[in-house]
């Protein structure tokens, strides 16, 4: 079985279509850079909460669900992205 999302692009906050539509063409060509990733354990729940309220953190922060920080595949809990 194939799992097939659809997505469907009602407007956008800035610019205009043919921008929309230029964009999403260089992402399905793999030629935008990844958005940045912070990864903390989630005992450190509160600090990237406060760090992103700070602007310190550009991109997105996940929380791991272990002590050690180590990255389980497809896992973890994103609080927000900038």
């Amino acid at each position: 079985m194939i799992l097939i999302e659809a997505i469907a692009i009602e407007r956008t906050r800035t610019g205009t279509l043919a921008e929309a539509r230029e964009l999403i063409d260089l992402a399905r060509a793999g030629k935008l850079p990844a958005v940045p990733t912070h990864e903390r354990a989630l005992s450190q729940a509160p600090a990237p909460v406060d760090d992103m309220r700070a602007g310190h953190i550009v991109g997105r922060s996940v929380l791991l669900p272990n002590q050690r920080n180590e990255k389980p595949p497809q896992r973890g809990l994103i609080i927000g992205q900038r």
